[in-house]
C-alpha cells in the first residue's frame, strides 16, 4: 500500500476539478477551462482520452463543476453566471443534453451524490453562507431547502460522501478547520461537529470497499498548500497527516475518485494544469503450491548435487512458506546447502543440512538453508541406485498471483 508520485495530466483549468469512476474502470475528470467552458478528460480501457469539450454547447461556468451518477448517466452541476445552479446530463446511448437551470442562489461550486443509486442530492453554500440542499425523489426535484434548522456559517463550498446509509457533508468553518454534518437513515441530521486541521477551500471525501477493507478518507489542501488526509478506520478518526513525504504545491482544492481498490486524487498545480496522485491497495496474498525442479549440477564422491534458483518474480512479489521433500525420491539421502555457503563448499560437511524424505521445511527450519537474499537452493542426494538427473521438491509460497516456475 503506497502512494505514487504526482503526475501531470495536461490542460489549463480554473479551480478544482471533479472526478468520478463511471462504470469502473472508466474514469471521467471534469474541470472549468480558462475559457470558462466545461472540459472533460476520460480514461477508457488503457489510456487517457485527451481534454475535450463534451459537446458544442457554449455555456459559461461561474464555478468549478461537480459530477455524480445514478448508474447509467453522468450529471454535471455548476454555478452559472446568474448565480443559480445549472445541470448538464449525459445518458448512456443518448449522449449529452443541454444545460438546464435548477434555481437557487449559491456561492462557489455545488456538490452532488447519488444516494442508493436512486436518489440524487445536491448541496451548496447559499448566499447566506448556510448549507442548502436540493433533492431528487422518485420522479421530481424537491425544492431548495435548509436540511435542518441549525445555523452554521460555511467558509467554503461543501462536499458530500456516503457509506451507504448516510450522507456526510464536510466543509471548512470560519475557524479554518474541517467540520462535518451527518444524516443517518431513519435518524435524521446530526449537528455540525469539528474535525480539526487547518485547511484552504473545500475538502473532498470518499468511501471505498477495497478487498476486505472498508476505507473512508477526507482530503484537503492545507495552509502549506500540501495535500493532507484524515482517515476513518474501524471506529475512530486517524489524525490529519500528509499521505507521504512528497512536496507538491496545490493551486486548488483536491478532488478524489476510485475505481475500486485505489484513491485517485486530482488537483490543479501551480502551472495551471491537472495533476494526479494515486494510492493503490494491493490485493491480499494467496497461497500456492507447485513443483520445483533442481537440476543435476555436479558429481563428487558418488554423490549427485543439484542446484536451482527461484524465479525472480517470486523474489520480488512472494514469500516462500514451505518446501516439501516428496516420499517418491526415496531411497535418496537429501541434504541442502546452508545460506552463506557456495559451490566451493560442496566438500564441507558443515555446509549441509540433511532432511529426511517426506518431511516439510517451514518456519525456522526453512531459514536454515534458504538464503533470503538470493532465494536459491542447492541440494545433494546419495543412493546405491542410479542417480536421478533432477530432484523434485514441492514448494508452497504466498503471492498475489500464481508465479510460473
Amino acid at each position: 500500500m503506497s502512494w505514487r508520485k504526482w503526475e501531470p495530466l495536461g490542460g489549463q483549468i480554473i479551480g478544482p476539478p471533479a472526478a468520478i469512476a463511471f462504470k469502473s474502470p472508466f474514469l471521467d475528470v471534469f474541470a472549468r477551462g480558462i475559457d470558462n467552458q466545461l472540459w472533460q478528460k476520460a480514461w477508457r480501457k488503457d489510456r487517457w482520452v485527451e481534454w475535450h469539450r463534451p459537446d458544442g454547447e457554449n455555456f459559461l461556468l461561474d464555478s468549478s463543476p461537480t459530477v455524480a451518477s445514478t448508474g447509467n448517466d453522468l450529471q454535471v452541476y455548476a454555478r452559472g453566471t446568474d448565480g443559480q445552479l445549472w445541470a448538464k446530463v449525459w445518458i448512456d446511448r443518448q449522449g449529452w443534453r443541454r444545460w438546464e437551470p435548477m434555481g437557487g442562489q449559491i456561492i462557489g461550486a455545488p456538490t452532488a451524490i447519488s444516494f442508493k443509486n436512486i436518489f440524487m442530492d445536491v448541496f451548496a453554500r447559499g448566499i447566506d453562507n448556510q448549507l442548502w440542499q436540493k433533492a431528487w425523489r422518485k420522479d421530481r426535484w424537491v425544492e431548495w431547502h435548509r436540511p435542518d434548522g441549525e445555523n452554521f456559517v460555511l467558509d467554503s463550498s461543501p462536499v458530500v460522501a456516503s457509506t451507504g446509509n448516510d450522507l456526510q457533508v464536510y466543509a471548512r468553518g470560519t475557524d479554518g478547520q474541517l467540520w462535518a454534518k451527518v444524516w443517518v437513515d431513519r435518524r435524521g441530521w446530526r449537528s455540525w461537529q469539528p474535525l480539526g486541521g487547518q485547511i484552504i477551500g473545500a475538502p473532498t471525501a470518499l468511501f471505498i470497499v477495497s478487498f476486505k477493507n472498508q476505507l473512508f478518507d477526507v482530503f484537503a489542501r492545507g495552509t502549506d498548500n500540501q495535500l493532507w488526509q484524515k482517515a476513518w478506520r474501524t471506529n475512530h478518526w486517524v489524525e490529519w497527516h500528509r499521505p507521504d513525504g512528497e512536496n507538491f504545491a496545490l493551486d486548488s482544492s483536491p478532488a478524489v475518485a476510485s475505481t475500486g481498490n485505489d484513491y485517485q486524487v486530482y488537483a490543479r498545480g501551480t502551472d495551471g494544469q491537472l495533476w494526479r496522485k494515486v494510492w493503490v491497495d494491493p490485493p491480499p496474498l494467496k497461497e500456492f503450491t507447485t513443483l520445483f525442479t533442481l537440476h543435476a549440477d555436479s558429481v563428487f564422491a558418488g554423490v549427485q548435487t543439484y542446484a536451482g534458483g527461484f524465479p525472480g518474480s517470486l523474489i520480488m512479489a512472494g514469500e516462500i512458506k514451505a518446501i516439501n521433500i516428496p516420499v517418491q525420491i526415496e531411497p535418496y539421502t537429501v541434504s541442502f546447502l546452508k545460506p552463506g555457503f557456495s559451490s566451493t563448499d560442496l566438500n564441507n560437511e558443515n555446509a549441509w543440512i540433511t532432511v529426511g524424505s517426506g518431511s516439510s521445511l517451514t518456519g525456522e527450519n526453512l531459514k536454515l538453508f534458504l538464503d533470503p537474499q538470493r532465494k536459491q537452493v542447492a541440494a545433494r542426494a546419495a543412493s546405491s541406485k542410479q542417480i536421478a538427473t533432477q530432484l523434485l521438491l514441492t514448494v508452497t509460497y504466498t503471492s498475489r498471483d500464481e508465479i510460473l516456475f
